[in-house]
């Protein structure tokens, strides 16, 4: 009798291992890369310009892994291999000398841009009439904006150093959060100095801010109440 009592309890351990089998095991879901802006600078090359090519990527998984962006300038193509976190994005740039005029196609994942790259302008007359009394002499100027650098990230953070020319300048300031109550702060501080002005902005948005007296080293400071993702980008003109 006991070794058949005995003999039924080891039937329903093995059995009930059987039924409980190995434990289940949990992965993140995949990285799930997208490419969701193409933009360029200047908007109007000429020939001997530095074309600035900017790619924003978007990973809309939960893992953090690798992604190789592809842009393709005037038949060339360039590649630039980035690292980013579940539900984050980046900014990448690329750059091209633009040595031909005319048209010329820029491509990355779905999007396509067709620019005109302008002749460089011929020089002018060195011989002018001189105006009369009465009529001012026409002036013309020559100034215009020149991209500086671009900054971009996550929560906060502070740039590096660079340095504008001239005596107007701007910086033109995105952000983007999970919170559309997410506050976004920036301040412009000359290095090693004072702020000498400053931006807010609330969840997802964007704008600019006008600053004055150039010649000297500059850096940027970036606040915000969220992980949101950022993005500055320095003009000088002159």
């Amino acid at each position: 009798m006991k070794g058949i009592k005995l003999t039924a309890i080891c039937t329903i351990l093995i059995l009930a291992c059987m039924c409980i089998g190995e434990p289940a095991t949990t992965t993140s879901p995949p990285a799930q890369f997208e490419i969701t802006d193409l933009r360029i600078i200047p908007e109007n090359p000429k020939v001997g310009d530095t074309l600035i090519v900017l790619i924003d990527v978007f990973n809309n998984g939960k893992s953090s892994e690798s992604y190789t962006v592809l842009v393709i300038i005037g038949g060339t193509s360039q590649k630039k291999t980035v690292y980013l976190k579940g539900k984050s994005s980046k900014t990448v740039e690329f750059q091209k000398t633009l040595n031909i005029e005319g048209y010329m196609e820029i491509r990355a994942g779905n999007f396509t841009k067709i620019i005109y790259v302008m002749p460089l302008k011929t020089p002018a007359s060195t011989y002018s009439p001189t105006p009369s009394p009465t009529t001012p002499a026409p002036t013309s100027s020559t100034k215009t904006w020149h991209y500086v650098a671009l900054f971009s990230g996550n929560g906060d953070g502070t740039t590096s150093e660079f340095f504008i020319k001239g005596h107007q300048w701007k910086v033109e300031y995105k952000f983007s959060s999970t919170s559309v109550y997410c506050s976004f702060h920036g301040f412009v501080y000359v290095y090693k100095g004072v702020c000498i002005g400053d931006w807010d902005c609330v969840g997802h948005c964007k704008g600019k801010i006008d600053l004055a007296n150039g010649n000297k080293n500059y850096y940027l400071k970036v606040e915000t109440e969220d992980w949101g993702n950022w993005e500055l980008v320095v003009y000088d003109y002159y």
